[in-house]
């Protein structure tokens, strides 16, 4: 049986960084980094429960690519068209 997916998107809006997943909202985060923390340690916790999760971030021009997955083989090939234009996943945590 395969397991259940749930893919976190990391987004900016004008009143800071917002992370969706499902039907559930956080943020707004001031930065980019604490929204990345809080969006990692979700996907964390739901893969510990036996769910494939992701973070995905949007770039500037509305393409999503992803930052993390809890199963990388999964996932190939579901990053976007475009690379994103923002910081490596190894920079947000520094």
């Amino acid at each position: 049986m395969p397991k259940t997916e749930l893919l976190y998107f990391v987004t900016q809006m004008r009143a800071g960084w917002v992370i969706h997943c499902e039907n559930l909202l956080y943020g707004p985060f001031s930065q980019f980094r604490e929204a990345m923390i809080r969006a990692v340690g979700e996907a964390e916790s739901a893969a510990s429960y036996g769910f494939r999760s992701a973070v995905l971030v949007e770039n500037d021009i509305g393409d999503f690519g992803m930052e993390w997955a809890s199963d990388q083989d999964a996932y190939i090939g579901l990053s976007t068209r475009r690379p994103l234009q923002i910081q490596s996943s190894a920079n947000w945590l520094q």
